[in-house]
């Protein structure tokens, strides 16, 4: 989840790639690049997934479904952005370590808890 993300729900060409091969349809998007923090920066947009992926955060008693739009060159897997979390009433509390969804306070993600597939995305 990324506050600062306000083009929107964005996956990794990587990630894209490890779909199973009936979930990778795309469809043109509205942009041909987004751009990054560095100037004259900005990662190359392949498409919008024609289908929906699910996201199930460990805590939570409901899924996300969101659109991504595949990045080539994003430098992790999944990045939600502000819009995605207004829509699902999350709010990130970094100094209290938690995240704040629909009213269910759930611990922040660690590199530990990443890796033990605590979040899954399908």
């Amino acid at each position: 989840m990324d506050t600062g993300n306000l083009f929107g729900e964005v996956v990794s060409e990587e990630f894209f790639r490890q779909l199973p091969p009936e979930r990778q349809g795309l469809e043109a998007a509205e942009d041909a690049q987004v751009a990054t923090a560095k100037k004259k920066e900005g990662l190359e947009v392949l498409g919008r997934l024609r289908e929906s992926l699910t996201i199930r955060i460990s805590g939570h008693r409901r899924s996300l479904s969101f659109r991504p739009v595949v990045l080539r060159g994003l430098s992790m897997p999944v990045n939600l952005g502000y819009d995605f979390m207004k829509k699902n009433r999350i709010s990130v509390y970094p100094h209290r370590g938690i995240v704040d969804v629909a009213g269910t306070l759930i611990d922040l993600p660690t590199r530990r808890s990443r890796e033990s597939g605590a979040y899954a995305v399908y």
